[in-house]
């Protein structure tokens, strides 16, 4: 830890030296490595759209994984759950999904309740033009087939990609808005799951990170406490051919998202996203061609909202090295971003240097990828209101700088 040390005596020495405020800035998850296909998935598909997480039975370093693909350009698209080891490079098709598809119908966009996989969601159509019908699906734990599903009452017929979440404890659905010009949350009530139903009113969640933009297909990304903290979302001036990936840290539309994967031309426009672990996976467009699934290393990190007497958590991943560590820093907000001078520069600082110092640290000591690290927040009403800045430095386990993670927030409500 000596030389974790130095190199956190030089970052606050650097970053004041550096200090441009700015209010309002922020800084995406640091790049580790660019966008490539990833050849676990089959390349001989149509592949739409892919879904990944960590559930009950998966072992380090696997994923449930969820894709929807056609067998031809012109073949109405199917859903498959499978398993995707990260570690071997593999995925492997089940028949979890099965009951979900018709033969004559398309399903597309399949997501899965968080970190358990008991509920799924996704679109039908009869054509890429018809109006979408969302459905509904349950088993009794991961793992297990599938029941028929049955259709969502309320969800807005222009709604084309659906995803799973909790909320203070509540099921959330979420989706982009009928205009596409923000991202919501709609209560989802399963009380009855043969009749499943959106229930209130939608409450937006994430706006585009410019005017001229459109969101479109989204996922979310879960904490240790099993509520939403992230949000990883396409945005686009004329839909997916022109997309770009947007990593949000929060549920909070004032403090909008950063890009982290750029429109990367031909063959590798970024839709239909998700974490898996440090690495991000997304269907990278091509037009009149066979789509493929790319992936790019990140190091990310994701705050908290807790209430004053509770816990706070912040969950963060690395990719590619084996037992790395991120220092996480707080600050009461954010600035301009800034490179830092060697060895720091490897993305960008983007904590309000004058109130920084550092928190402790995440260790990523197996193949998940994942690190967590938790504390007590004071029993006291006057923390009410309090939001502070977080951010980490990664390492490799010779405490060789990898990259900066985003910005993300801690919230006490």
């Amino acid at each position: 830890m000596t030389r974790f040390r130095y190199l956190s005596s030089i970052l606050v020495a650097a970053s004041l030296a550096c200090f441009v405020p700015s209010l309002g800035a922020q800084a995406a998850p640091g790049v580790i490595r660019s966008p490539a296909v990833n050849k676990a998935f089959p390349a001989n598909q149509h592949l739409m759209q892919v879904y990944a997480d960590q559930l009950p039975g998966d072992a380090p370093g696997a994923f449930t994984c969820c894709l929807s693909f056609q067998t031809s350009p012109t073949s109405p698209p199917d859903v498959v759950i499978g398993h995707y080891d990260q570690t071997r490079g593999t995925f492997t098709p089940t028949t979890e999904a099965n009951a979900l598809n018709t033969t004559t119908l398309g399903e597309f966009g399949l997501a899965l309740e968080p970190r358990l996989g008991r509920y799924a969601v996704f679109a039908q159509a009869a054509n890429p033009n018809s109006p979408m019908k969302h459905f509904f699906a349950q088993r009794a734990r991961a793992g297990l087939p599938f029941a028929a599903p049955v259709q969502i009452s309320g969800v807005p017929a222009s709604t084309f990609q659906t995803a799973l979440g909790y909320v203070d404890g509540k099921l959330e659905l979420f989706y982009p808005r009928s205009d596409q010009k923000a991202l919501v949350m709609h209560d989802l009530d399963i009380t009855n799951p043969k009749a499943p139903k959106l229930t209130g009113t939608a409450q937006v969640v994430a706006v585009p990170t410019a005017s001229n933009r459109y969101v479109t297909p989204l996922s979310t990304i879960t904490g240790p406490d099993g509520d939403v903290e992230g949000l990883l979302f396409s945005e686009g001036t004329r839909g997916i051919p022109d997309a770009q990936l947007v990593f949000q840290a929060g549920l909070d539309p004032k403090r909008p998202g950063m890009v982290v994967v750029p429109d990367c031309g031909a063959g590798c426009a970024p839709a239909y996203a998700t974490v898996a672990g440090g690495r991000i996976l997304f269907r990278g467009f091509r037009q009149n061609a066979a789509n493929a699934i790319h992936d790019v290393e990140v190091a990310w990190i994701l705050g908290d909202v807790v209430k004053p007497g509770g816990t706070a958590d912040i969950v963060g991943a690395v990719s590619p090295s084996p037992n790395a560590i991120t220092l996480v820093m707080l600050s009461n907000g954010v600035t301009q971003q800034i490179k830092l001078p060697s060895p720091l520069d490897v993305g960008f600082f983007a904590l309000d240097s004058s109130s920084t110092f550092l928190l402790g640290a995440l260790t990523h000591n197996d193949a998940s990828q994942r690190g967590r690290m938790s504390f007590p927040v004071p029993n006291d009403p006057r923390l009410t209101g309090v939001r502070a800045a977080v951010q980490g430095l990664s390492f490799d386990s010779n405490a060789r700088p990898l990259a900066w993670t985003n910005t993300a927030w801690l919230d006490v409500r």
